[in-house]
């Protein structure tokens, strides 16, 4: 739930921030007149729905699906999946893993400390 008037800029950014994203099941938008009956309704639609992950991911175990992440790369590094020097596209393995972007992120940054990837000009690629 929430408030905005840039929907397209909102949701990328959720997609590339937010380890839940890839479980959301709709997306619903309504327009209001203004910025305080938007407010109002999205106070009505949070009392009323009870979203899983609104504010806080208390009930989201995102370190569970960190460690998938990490294994099932882990193991595909191992497996040569990624020849070296191969660029990690987060966008593009999230939904070959059934994770956010965000949670491919947190996995190339344990698997980085393990040393089984590098970092070129800001990105991850296969050591």
């Amino acid at each position: 739930m929430g408030v905005s008037s840039q929907l397209e800029r909102r949701w990328a950014q959720h997609e590339m921030s937010k380890p839940w994203w890839h479980l959301v099941e709709r997306r619903t938008v309504e327009w209001h007149a203004t910025g305080r009956e938007a407010l109002a309704a999205e106070e009505q639609a949070i009392n009323s729905e009870a979203p899983l992950y609104q504010l806080t991911s208390d009930q989201y175990d995102c370190e569970t699906e960190i460690d998938y992440a990490t294994t099932r790369l882990r193991a595909d590094l191992a497996a040569g999946r990624f020849p070296t020097g191969y660029r990690f596209v987060y966008k593009e393995l999230a939904p070959v893993y059934g994770v956010a972007s965000a949670t491919v992120g947190f996995a190339l940054d344990v698997l980085y400390r393990e040393g089984l990837v590098s970092r070129s000009s800001n990105r991850y690629v296969a050591a």
